[in-house]
């Protein structure tokens, strides 16, 4: 409530530089044609899998990463490696690093569709170049 008695509801009222602004609430939905941001994608695919079935998951999440508006700059198939653990009862993976650019809308759904893919062991997302803070 200000002090004329307005009341700011349900939005987040925010005092910023002596006026006030408002801002939407957390379900609000944002424009989907955010900037492109550069990442790499390494992601290990079950060891168990042929060559082709591989392939053919790497080039369901290239066509999902253009689906979300992004493009692919680089694909590099590292081939099957041992594990240094196991890891999910496995000991060995196939290894692929692509390098993308995708708005960070397109990469929650690249995210959600990596964890829920059976044939993905693990999968890591990272901004290269981007360092962080030491603590």
């Amino acid at each position: 409530m200000t002090g004329d008695g307005t009341v700011y509801s349900p939005t987040t009222v925010l005092l910023l530089a002596g006026r006030v602004a408002t801002r939407p609430t957390a379900g609000a939905t944002r424009p989907q044609d955010g900037p492109l941001r550069t990442y790499e994608l390494m992601m290990i695919t079950n060891g168990s899998l042929d060559d082709a079935a591989v392939s053919s998951s790497v080039d369901r999440f290239t066509k999902l990463i253009a689906d979300q508006g992004g493009t692919v700059d680089r694909v590099d198939h590292w081939g099957k490696r041992q594990f240094a653990y196991e890891i999910q009862h496995m000991n060995e993976g196939y290894y692929t690093v692509v390098d993308l650019q995708i708005s960070s809308e397109g990469l929650l759904e690249l995210e959600r569709q990596l964890r829920l893919a059976d044939e993905i062991v693990r999968h890591k997302v990272v901004r290269p170049g981007v360092r962080t803070k030491r603590v």
